[in-house]
């Protein structure tokens, strides 16, 4: 039998062009600024001793340099006094490089240390961004608002230049009703793209803007209102009717109303009886288009808005945020991290909570410089209605909270779990050999793997995400690298607070190693402070976070007025009530929380978020809320499952003979169900030995709850925290009968 016989040449050539092929799939090593990410974990900071002084008094280490040269990071060791306990000044990628001379005019000293303060010599105010930035981008698309929920163009979008006609149109119609600098004007708007450029037309006029939440109860639109007493309200027309309440109850200064929507004749008739004068938005506009106005320049240390906190704990707070403070964050946040890298430009960003927020606002600056547009989704809250939404917007950017990634793997896991078996199960294994590439630094993007089965789950979403960034609340570790597997994008975890203008610490793209929120932005400095009633010593490396820069608020808004005092000690540090621990590489983990804390009658320490995010892991949990108290020996637990997980879980995952019946019930039934609350309760205790938790750490008892803690009013705050006070009094009557039947069985 005779072979074939083939050149040697040609042999070459197809081994070439296989390895080739292969070579085209194989991971890629994720990289940051240039610099590969083992590189990047120099940290620049002072000593820590537990008694240390503030480091702004010691001129030694006040001297010390904030930034480094990226060609001495290779051969840069960090010295034994460079331990990152109470300073947490890192080095960020690509900082060195950035750094010149005509930069360093844009920073300032604060105690011996320089932030980045702005970019822009003629952009130090917010609205003069804004005008820099529809001077740049002219025509391209800026604000887009969701009109059709089916559909690829359903999108109408506002361009640069015609946002910036309706921001001069407005101000001048709002001139026109008396509007006047340094006044307050109220909004409470929907998320849409007016009421964004409604607060813009306030700034154009230098009047202080009070963003209210959409969502915000009555009770706390109330307490807002009559704290701040507004000149002028803008709002949406269906909470027109709750402001005519509050201005029968109290007297909260307002005596017009401008609607963004057209009104009933009954509602005019009520506001006339109670002598408020009601304004529809197009009139206002036509008003401004007859009799325009001029700017009314501002200066960087104006107050450019009362921005109210989300109230997790009691009321809510007015913070004091000047043009210097959302400028400064803004600016820190286009270097920190620059979109501009990505593949797709100019980036397409979505919203997915209330605009009235401060991440979201400052996140409408950030994307004024790099002429991104903006798309705001205001449908329903199901999982359903916002993959529809992001497959019509195809969005390369995603700016939302921890709650809706959560909800959304989990909706991908059930996905996956509903195919054919053999489909289901080879999507499985390609998502845990995509996972071991993520956990190493590689990139999940591009791989063979990659390409022939998990881009089709990425098209449902739009297929064009590059970025996540979440902030609010922590992100889980592994949501974070699922998320990286399903998207096949980055993913950046930023903690702030609205007294910082959002500003703290901001983790690399590049950086796998989830469960921290990065490193400090280039407008704050952070330090740890001990907090010895909860065993807390900073000189082992954890503490009360401490923020100072630019971005730090002027004050608190009162009945009274403003009051600067109390948010700073006297060193200029803000204290955030945050717990935090620094890791060996520079990044922050937010471990605990002052005041959330309680002792068990053994005097174990419980931390009741750490083990929420624990368990928030688990894919059938939609919301959980931990309990205990000084006068209780154990936890409990009230958990609210995801209907699809709980189903997909019970029937796929535990194997039981009648996981059938399982299938047919609805969510209520599945709760009441005795077998169903054992298997969960023990799936729980293996999850929570699994992560280390001691057995105190533990709950005991739990109660499955059918109803999501957003959809009954009061248990959250605007932007999905759990407020805990009152979780207990609601779910009181469950919580003491838990602890009797664990009393009976001890």
């Amino acid at each position: 039998m005779e072979f074939p016989t083939v050149s040697y040449t040609a042999l070459a050539i197809l081994v070439v062009a296989f390895m080739s092929f292969i070579r085209r799939w194989r991971p890629r090593k994720l990289v940051a600024a240039g610099i590969p990410l083992d590189k990047q974990s120099v940290v620049l900071t002072g000593k820590a001793t537990p008694d240390a002084p503030d480091p702004d008094d010691n001129p030694a280490r006040a001297a010390a340099p904030t930034t480094i040269d990226v060609d001495q990071v290779e051969t840069e060791t960090p010295h034994q006094d460079r331990d990152p306990v109470t300073d947490g000044a890192a080095a960020a990628p690509g900082h060195a490089s950035r750094q010149s001379q005509s930069d360093s005019s844009r920073r300032r000293r604060v105690g011996g240390r320089q932030f980045l303060e702005y970019l822009h010599e003629d952009a130090r105010t917010v609205f003069s961004w804004f005008e820099r930035a529809v001077r740049t981008n002219g025509d391209k698309r800026m604000l887009g608002q969701q009109k059709c929920p089916n559909g690829e163009e359903c999108y109408d979008w506002l361009t640069y230049r015609e946002v910036g006609d309706r921001v001069k149109t407005i101000s001048a119609g709002l001139a026109e009703l008396g509007c006047k600098e340094k006044q307050r004007i109220a909004i409470l708007g929907s998320t849409r793209p007016i009421t964004t450029i409604s607060e813009y037309a306030a700034f154009r006029l230098n009047m202080i803007t009070v963003p209210i939440m959409y969502k915000a109860s009555h009770r706390v639109l109330e307490h807002i209102l009559d704290e701040v007493q507004p000149m002028l309200i803008l709002s949406s027309g269906d909470k027109i009717a709750a402001l005519l309440q509050i201005c029968k109850d109290k007297s909260i200064g307002t005596t017009t109303i401008v609607s963004f929507d057209s009104l009933p004749q009954e509602t005019l008739e009520e506001a006339r009886e109670l002598q408020i004068d009601i304004r529809l938005l197009h009139e206002v506009e036509e008003a401004g288009k007859k009799n325009p106005c001029a700017v009314s320049p501002a200066t960087p240390d104006d107050i450019a808005s009362i921005s109210y906190t989300s109230g997790k704990g009691s009321m809510p707070k007015g913070v004091l945020l000047s043009h210097r403070n959302l400028i400064a964050t803004a600016s820190a946040d286009i270097v920190g991290k620059p979109l501009s890298s990505y593949a797709i430009q100019p980036p397409v960003l979505m919203f997915f909570g209330g605009v009235a927020h401060i991440m979201p606002r400052v996140v409408v600056l950030y994307a004024m410089e790099l002429g991104g547009s903006i798309g705001y989704y205001a449908g329903k809250s199901t999982m359903k209605d916002l993959l529809l939404s992001m497959q019509q917007l195809r969005p390369t950017t995603i700016v939302t909270v921890p709650s809706v990634l959560h909800g959304m793997v989990d909706s991908i896991h059930g996905t996956i779990g509903r195919r054919w078996q053999p489909i289901a199960m080879l999507l499985n294994w390609a998502v845990r050999w995509q996972l071991g590439y993520v956990k190493q630094g590689y990139s999940s993007k591009g791989t063979l793997v990659d390409w022939l089965l998990l881009r089709p789950i990425r098209e449902r979403m739009g297929g064009r995400i590059e970025v996540i960034v979440v902030g609010s609340a922590a992100l889980s570790a592994k949501t974070a690298q699922l998320l990286r597997v399903f998207m096949a994008c980055d993913v950046i975890e930023a903690y702030g607070k609205t007294e910082t203008a959002s500003a703290g610490t901001l983790s690399l793209a590049a950086d796998t190693s989830h469960g921290h929120v990065g490193r400090p932005m280039l407008c704050t400095h952070i330090k740890l402070t001990s907090v010895p009633d909860m065993g807390y010593d900073a000189f082992y490396g954890k503490g009360e976070v401490c923020i100072k820069g630019p971005s730090v608020c002027m004050g608190l808004w009162q009945k009274d007025g403003p009051h600067y005092d109390g948010v700073r000690d006297e060193n200029g540090w803000h204290h955030s009530g945050d717990i935090g621990r620094w890791r060996p590489n520079g990044t922050l983990e937010i471990v605990d929380r002052i005041g959330n804390v309680f002792r068990l009658t053994n005097g174990v320490s419980i931390a009741p978020e750490k083990i929420e995010a624990i368990l928030q892991e688990v894919p059938y949990i939609t919301d959980i809320f931990i309990y205990g108290s000084s006068s209780r020996a154990m936890c409990v637990a009230i958990v609210v499952p995801s209907e699809k997980g709980l189903k997909t879980w019970l029937t796929t995952g535990m194997g039981y003979k009648h996981s059938e019946a399982f299938s047919n019930m609805d969510l209520v039934d599945l709760c009441q169900n005795t077998v169903v609350h054992q298997v969960i309760m023990r799936s729980i205790k293996e999850h929570c030995s699994a992560h280390g938790l001691s057995s105190q750490e533990m709950p005991h008892a739990i109660f499955l709850s059918p109803t999501p803690f957003r959809d009954t009013p009061g248990l959250v705050t605007p932007t999905l925290k759990v407020r805990r006070k009152d979780v207990t009094e609601k779910f009181a009557p469950v919580i003491q009968e838990m602890y009797a039947k664990l009393k009976k069985k001890s």
